[in-house]
């Protein structure tokens, strides 16, 4: 299918729970941190077009502490602490192998960021304020000044993450406004 096809014909849903099985199974074998357990609020998502699934994304609980963040919102400990429900982080985003096509990726994110707070809302009974989302650029290289064009994405640091054995790694950090 041509590129300009695909970009207009794509929507992005949430998951249903009789495809829970089938959006896990595809990012353990595809995402370099696989499925992962998802930390407090959450959602699941399906971009699709023409009903074959082109990527998956996840959504949920905030990063607890991050300083850059805190720092660039500039809230007190105590604005934090009763904000933070209103942060939430992009877990995962997945283009599903064979479906790419350039611009898919920013199409997909804008796609679902504008769909984000509603579906939130519906499913939290609150919204979101922000989003954060971490691109590691030793595997996927600097993240794009422009993210997600026109849905207010902006790089806003380079942020120090550890691994499980904590050897530091730098971590990219792009948040929504």
């Amino acid at each position: 299918m041509p590129e300009r096809e695909i970009l207009e014909g794509v929507a992005v849903r949430l998951v249903t729970d009789g495809e829970r099985k089938r959006y896990d199974g595809l990012l353990d074998e595809q995402h370099y941190l696989k499925s992962g357990q998802l930390v407090g609020e959450q959602l699941r998502y399906v971009a699709e077009c023409c009903g074959r699934w082109l990527a998956l994304l996840s959504w949920s609980a905030g990063s607890f502490h991050l300083a850059d963040r805190d720092e660039w919102i500039g809230w007190s400990g105590e604005q934090r602490r009763r904000r933070l429900p209103l942060v939430v982080n992009n877990s995962r985003f997945l283009i599903l192998e064979g479906e790419g096509c350039p611009n898919l990726a920013s199409r997909v994110m804008g796609l679902c960021l504008r769909r984000l707070c509603a579906d939130w809302e519906a499913a939290y009974a609150h919204g979101v304020l922000a989003a954060e989302s971490f691109v590691d650029p030793q595997l996927f290289g600097a993240p794009p000044t422009r993210p997600a064009a026109g849905c207010g994405w902006a790089r806003r640091a380079v942020t120090a993450a550890c691994t499980a054995n904590t050897t530091p790694r730098t971590t990219g950090r792009s948040t929504s406004t």
